[in-house]
């Protein structure tokens, strides 16, 4: 799985700002000891595509970096997060 979240995060010059904070938040998850599953990351990273992440972009450019995600959410967030915002698929 890491070296899943690390290819997502290699083409994250492909991904707008928003984007690429799926990839940090599921990396951040993955250090917590918590599995994220690629269709998730997948998910989260559609929901921010195109004009749905639009009018965010300057504050994910400034607060998205993987520090500012440690400094701002805990591992049980970021479990809960991953539940809630995408349903298992069970992959």
């Amino acid at each position: 799985m890491r070296l899943l979240v690390l290819t997502l995060a290699l083409l994250g010059g492909c991904q707008n700002s928003c984007q690429q904070i799926c990839s940090r938040m599921a990396r951040f998850a993955e250090d917590c000891g918590h599995t994220v599953p690629q269709a998730q990351i997948q998910a989260c990273i559609d929901a921010q595509a195109g004009a749905a992440s639009a009018d965010d972009r300057a504050t994910c450019r400034e607060f998205g970096s993987l520090s500012d995600i440690e400094a701002e959410w805990t591992c049980d967030d970021v479990a809960v997060y991953f539940a809630r915002a995408v349903p298992d698929t069970g992959e």
